[in-house]
């Protein structure tokens, strides 16, 4: 599944997150939009979670949405991506 199709789904079932920057690429955007998620940027620091529980919230929501099989797995795929990424 191409990182569009990735950002569409991505796009479609997080609520209040908009691709605004049209001259960045599907992937930068894409990448950009779930390390934000799993680092809870758009939380108050305060307030904000571990990226663990955050990657749980993620799977749960994308499990739990209305995408087929193959674009929820795509998608989680894409998540425990980025997560060993940052896991180092």
């Amino acid at each position: 599944m191409n990182d569009e199709k990735l950002l569409e789904l991505y796009l479609s079932i997080w609520n209040n997150r908009k691709s605004t920057n049209c001259h960045q690429k599907s992937e930068e955007l894409l990448k950009a939009a779930v390390l934000s998620e799993l680092l809870d940027e758009q939380t108050h620091p305060r307030l904000r979670v571990s990226k663990e529980t955050k990657f749980f919230f993620a799977v749960q929501r994308i499990s739990n949405s209305s995408l087929d099989l193959s674009e929820k797995m795509g998608l989680i795929n894409y998540f425990i991506k980025q997560m060993e990424g940052l896991r180092g």
